[in-house]
């Protein structure tokens, strides 16, 4: 009789940096929300926002913090120029302008480059 041995699960990882694109998990799959990083944070977290489309353009409002648990695949990339526009954008739609401060951040958060997020689920 051959003895039995379980799988152990790989640890995933994913290179994200600003402006990463990735579909969202709600309840174990994949949806087809799609968020953009917006500061890659630390360590096995990050902060996303929402991505939307109109006639206007993309965009997105307030975001949050993520993780491993909501990140379903990368399915592409934004420059900071791009993100910074989509977030003026989604604060104009929210009702105020985006401050020099906010943008600041931004900028800030693409100079922090990249970092591998582990997806061990």
């Amino acid at each position: 009789m051959k003895r039995h041995v379980e799988n152990e699960n790989q640890a995933e990882t994913v290179e994200i940096s600003m402006g990463t694109l990735f579909t969202v998990r709600s309840f174990g799959k994949v949806t087809k929300r799609v968020d953009v990083i917006t500061d890659i944070a630390e360590s096995n977290y990050f902060y996303s926002a929402q991505l939307q489309k109109d006639s206007d353009g993309v965009y997105f409002g307030i975001g949050g913090t993520g993780g491993p648990e909501v990140f379903g695949r990368v399915v592409g990339q934004m420059s900071p120029e791009e993100v910074i526009e989509a977030a003026k954008l989604g604060a104009r739609k929210l009702g105020y302008e985006y401050t020099q401060g906010q943008i600041d951040y931004l900028l800030t958060s693409a100079q922090k480059g990249t970092r591998s997020l582990s997806l061990n689920r």
